[in-house]
């Protein structure tokens, strides 16, 4: 998982020198829809999860910007009813988790069209990306009947939807709310998928998150207003 965050902290360097790049660092909750395809276990009831993130965004136009997000969230249902478990015995019963991966980590390329209100901005968004899904399958609490295999992989599509408001020419608050669908393959059996196959499923995820921006700026650069909107100008 360590080795799918790589690209960002490359170009951290990079960009930390750039006029126009923000740093995103933010955290919150998550719901999911139920998995798709030859997962079996699935839960009538939603799950409130971890969700954080860490982007770089260039704005490379006053009112559109690009950049690499990495997105870590846990993927999970809860249920009350009974299936049969992977080794034959019964699962589940009253308000049983099912975590389908504990964490998803996914870098996203994201593109963003922005709209400047009041002292700060409104944006929404597209994103694509590549993600793992990493489960502890060995270990389960007392409310937790199941645990995927580790190590699902697959694409991811999403979009996004934000409004970022200026503490300062640097410093800015935001909200977001996005939509992501994955789509994850394992080298594992499914369970109870008759003749086997190796689990592959598809599920959705709404992470709504707050944190901080923070935009580099060159020393000769200002902001047009002391708030965090536009792209600045030389002087």
């Amino acid at each position: 998982m360590k080795r799918l965050f790589i690209p960002l902290f490359i170009l951290l360097p990079a960009l930390t020198h750039a006029q126009n790049v923000e740093l995103k660092l933010g955290g919150g909750a998550s719901v999911n829809s139920d998995p798709t395809s030859n997962m079996a276990y699935k839960g009538e009831k939603i799950s409130f999860n971890y969700a954080a993130e860490l982007a770089f965004l260039y704005n490379f136009a006053e009112d559109w910007q690009v950049g690499l997000q990495g997105t870590v969230l846990q993927l999970s249902r809860i249920s009350d009813k009974i299936y049969n478990g992977p080794d034959g015995t019964p699962i589940g019963g009253s308000n049983k988790q099912y975590i389908y991966a504990s964490p998803d980590a996914t870098i996203y390329l994201v593109g963003n069209r922005k709209l400047n209100i009041g002292n700060g901005y409104c944006y929404v968004g597209l994103a694509a990306g590549y993600g793992i899904a990493r489960n502890d399958s060995k270990t389960l609490s007392d409310n937790v009947a199941y645990k995927a295999p580790d190590g699902g992989n697959g694409y991811a599509v999403g979009a996004q939807l934000g409004y970022v408001f200026g503490l300062s020419s640097r410093f800015g608050a935001y909200i977001e709310g996005a939509f992501r669908y994955m789509d994850l393959r394992y080298d594992a059996e499914a369970p109870e998928v008759h003749p086997h196959t190796n689990l592959h499923y598809q599920i959705m995820a709404y992470p709504v998150t707050v944190g901080i921006r923070y935009r580099f700026i060159n020393s000769r650069i200002q902001n047009d207003i002391p708030a965090f909107r536009g792209r600045g100008r030389s002087r």
